[in-house]
């Protein structure tokens, strides 16, 4: 079955692209797209896509690293850009980043630690956001828009995720949209790819980055390809590098005014996060940033005593951490990553009351900081302050409604709270964030068993209950393919 879906997965990738890619070198459709697909639909569809990706892949929740990736995704963005931007990162040693619809963009850790610097990584977003501002995807999937939003939004995952996507349901949406692909040829060029780095490199500069960074770093993944052999990174399946793409690019950067961006300490503190989780053994991390710092082998001496200390509480040496944290703590005072570890490291050595005061603190500071709100909430519930945890919560829900975890947070809080219905109905929003929608239906379902539900809650969540199964069916309709 894998090696079949496999089969169908290719074969849609070289139907939508001769580069394997769904949205490269396709010709200049104009606007045509915006009349296929309004943009409350192309909503749903990247919202039904997100979900897919979800089910697939391992989409990280540390809101640490989420903070980061939205924080450097939302400054790249183009200023006079109204569609919101989602961008998120997939735990994955690849050197892969994608483009979804509705502006869902995602970047494998293994792209994050391949980076030299953040101008780079800044590159990358930019020139994925292009894709989305430029409407290549929807312009490819303009033929095949008659398909229901679940189903295409499963076939755009499986097209960006490989075979990742190994469900029934997928299997039977790719072998149909892969018959009604075979129908219609699209003739390619590299317009798209070189349009991209054109309108990204705007971007890139216009947020105060070097647009160098974008040629730069496509320029040595090129030439990193000669010795990789047939493993080729996915990156340069999807986004295939010719040297006179590279050589437009050089050209083209050469005519902004050179920018002199000096690395952010986020991004060098968020890269030693990203490499220590890739070591499965915390010896090896602790090994590795222990003969950096030795060695004075790392340009950022405070980056690499982070991920050393993130290695520590991998291996749940919090004594260990917590002297590494200390200093970082002294010389960055206001910085949400430091003040989120360190307290995360207190709560665990018995210091939980320090741990909320020092998060409270910050938020004074920073107010909107995810990783803050959400490291605040995991500790009242640790210390059974349920319903603080939930105001906490509620009041912050609203800003970023895409984090499934936020709702199973609430979820725990509105349960030992003892609001039943509430924590069935977050829940059932949790799971539907992940597209796992049978475990949402039975949440709902148990919600409407309660004994004490009201008229008007019952009739909310029926209604609810009704549009999930409604998508869930239309996944397993084979006559909507």
């Amino acid at each position: 079955m894998k090696r079949r879906l496999t089969y169908i997965l290719l074969s849609i990738l070289l139907t939508f692209s001769a580069s394997a890619s769904i949205y490269d070198d396709l010709p200049d459709l104009g606007a045509s797209s915006d009349s296929v697909m309004t943009p409350a639909a192309e909503r749903r569809l990247g919202k039904a896509f997100m979900r897919s990706v979800r089910r697939s892949v391992d989409v990280i929740e540390d809101p640490i690293l989420v903070e980061y990736i939205e924080k450097l995704g939302n400054k790249v963005k183009p200023k006079n850009q109204a569609r919101p931007f989602h961008f998120f990162i997939v735990n994955n040693p690849s050197i892969n980043a994608f483009a979804g619809p509705a502006g869902y963009i995602g970047i494998n850790t293994g792209l994050i630690t391949t980076t030299k610097s953040e101008d780079e990584l800044a590159a990358v977003l930019a020139h994925e956001i292009a894709h989305v501002t430029q409407r290549h995807l929807m312009r490819a999937w303009e033929n095949n828009s008659q398909l229901a939003i679940p189903n295409a939004a499963l076939i755009i995952a499986a097209a960006v995720l490989g075979a990742a996507v190994d469900t029934d349901a997928g299997m039977a949406v790719a072998a149909g949209a892969q018959a009604g692909l075979a129908q219609q040829q699209i003739n390619f060029t590299r317009s798209n790819e070189r349009e991209a780095d054109r309108v990204g490199m705007e971007y890139l500069t216009d947020a105060g980055y070097s647009a160098s960074a974008m040629p730069n770093f496509f320029g040595r993944m090129g030439k990193a390809s000669l010795s990789y052999g047939a493993d080729i990174p996915e990156l340069l399946l999807t986004h295939p590098v010719t040297n006179s793409r590279i050589a437009d690019s050089l050209g083209r950067a050469s005519s902004y005014a050179k920018t002199a961006y000096e690395d952010s300490i986020d991004y060098e503190f968020i890269k030693a996060i990203v490499i220590s989780k890739e070591h499965k053994d915390p010896a090896e991390a602790i090994a590795r940033f222990s003969a950096s710092i030795e060695d004075q082998r790392t340009d950022s001496p405070e980056a690499s005593r982070l991920g050393l200390a993130f290695a520590y509480v991998s291996k749940r040496d919090y004594k260990q951490a917590y002297k590494l944290l200390l200093p970082l703590a002294k010389k960055y005072p206001k910085h949400t990553t430091i003040t989120t570890v360190l307290a995360r490291v207190e709560a665990h050595t018995g210091k939980g009351a320090k741990a909320i005061a020092r998060l409270k603190q910050g938020l004074d500071i920073n107010p909107s900081s995810y990783a803050l709100n959400l490291t605040l909430v995991e500790l009242m519930i640790e210390i059974n302050a349920f319903e603080e945890a939930q105001r906490t919560l509620e009041n912050y829900a609203g800003l970023t409604p895409d984090q499934p975890r936020l709702y199973h947070l609430l979820a725990q809080t509105a349960g030992m709270a003892g609001n039943r219905l509430q924590s069935h109905e977050y829940q059932a929003e949790y799971f539907y964030g992940l597209g796992q929608l049978e475990k949402s239906i039975f949440q709902l379902e148990l919600a409407l068993k309660l004994p004490d539900i009201s008229f008007y809650d019952s009739a909310r969540i029926d209604a609810r209950l009704k549009d999930i199964k409604n998508e869930q069916a239309l996944m397993e309709d084979k006559d909507d393919l």
